[in-house]
């Protein structure tokens, strides 16, 4: 009787805990409600591009999703050198950027030289309120100069509801995105080692085990990663 056939690999529980969180990101219904707040607002504001949500933790702010993920990198300089966007939510205002390219050299000049890259020429960015508490902002991107002038007040109004009721619905924090992250890349590190250490045992006609254990050793003798001998041993196998 033949064999029978062994059960497929499954990820070990922090493997695909880790590949549900990062799949988050590409979860539609987020994109699909970030979209509906954009087409909202582009009802008012026909020179509208795109809207960026964020979520605000005690020690940081991340974005949830994007309307167009162009704009995601407008949100990432924000994060490095500060921007309306993290202003909005830490004064617990609505904040106006009418001319992104007119901002104060000393002032955001990362986000005004990027927003200007991307065809962006004014914000609107917006605390969204789960009761008395901000814990999260939506930022709204246009093409023109002076697209939300006048209009602060009621397009922070009309994002407020749907965009705080999507932050409550979510089941995430950027610990957790974090960790994610870093298990995924632990599993990265783990493969690199491995496929090392098959070319090594493979040269020295060894056990694999035994080649891992000879590889960690050298690397920290070398004071070294292992990840950064475990390369140039593949790369140096690859030129074979």
């Amino acid at each position: 009787m033949p064999d029978e056939p062994s059960d497929p690999l499954e990820p070990v529980a922090a493997t695909a805990d880790a590949f549900r969180f990062l799949a988050f990101d590409d979860r539609p219904e987020l994109e699909d409600h970030v979209r509906t707040l954009a087409a909202r607002v582009q009802a008012v504001v026909p020179q509208t591009v795109g809207v960026s949500l964020s979520l605000a933790e005690p020690q940081v702010t991340f974005t949830m999703a994007v309307s167009d993920r162009r704009l995601l990198a407008l949100d990432g300089v924000q994060y490095l050198e500060d921007g309306p966007a993290l202003a909005a939510i830490r004064h617990a205002r609505p904040l106006e950027v009418p001319d992104a390219a007119a901002l104060d050299e000393e002032r955001w000049s990362l986000f005004a030289r990027a927003s200007a890259h991307r065809g962006v020429r004014s914000t609107l960015s917006a605390p969204v309120h789960v009761g008395d508490a901000v814990v999260g902002g939506l930022t709204v991107y246009a093409s023109t100069v002076g697209a939300f002038s006048g209009r602060t007040e009621e397009l922070a109004a009309l994002v407020q509801a749907p965009a705080s009721e999507v932050i409550r619905d979510a089941d995430l924090s950027f610990s957790s995105r974090r960790q994610a992250e870093e298990t995924l890349r632990t599993i990265e590190n783990q493969a690199i080692v491995d496929i090392a250490s098959g070319v090594l045992a493979e040269r020295s006609g060894v056990q694999v085990d035994e080649a891992s254990e000879r590889l960690r050793s050298a690397a920290t003798q070398a004071g070294i990663p292992v990840t950064e001998l475990a390369r140039l041993i593949i790369d140096l196998h690859d030129e074979e």
